[in-house]
């Protein structure tokens, strides 16, 4: 089973975690905001970004990306594009340990034709 981390809990971070998940990876969320990760855990909605949405019980979240990338030796990281993955993408290297494949996915580009 793939084990994968979405790094970003917002619409497209979440969206994105039901995907991978209906297709039978394991999936962990990670959020920038302890709180909020939080409440989603225990409401297993995003109502903020995806209110109505309900969240399987076995996608797990996490506010700590340093746990979740040294307890898991072979996984894959994908980040969604938002300010919360700038940030994150500065403890990549102190965090990841083993085989971690990251790949990162836009929805859209800023850059005009």
């Amino acid at each position: 089973m793939n084990r994968i981390t979405i790094i970003g809990d917002g619409a497209w971070g979440t969206a994105l975690a039901l995907l991978l998940h209906s297709k039978g990876c394991s999936i962990k969320i990670w959020g920038y905001f302890p709180d909020y990760i939080e409440e989603q855990r225990e409401k297993r909605e995003n109502y903020k970004f995806l209110p109505g949405v309900k969240i399987p019980g076995d996608i797990t979240y996490t506010a700590d990306l340093a746990e979740r990338l040294q307890k898991v030796p072979n996984c894959s990281s994908v980040r969604s594009p938002h300010s919360s993955s700038e940030v994150s993408l500065k403890s990549f290297p102190r965090t990841i340990q083993g085989e971690c494949q990251l790949s990162p996915l836009q929805k859209a580009s800023s850059r005009k034709p």
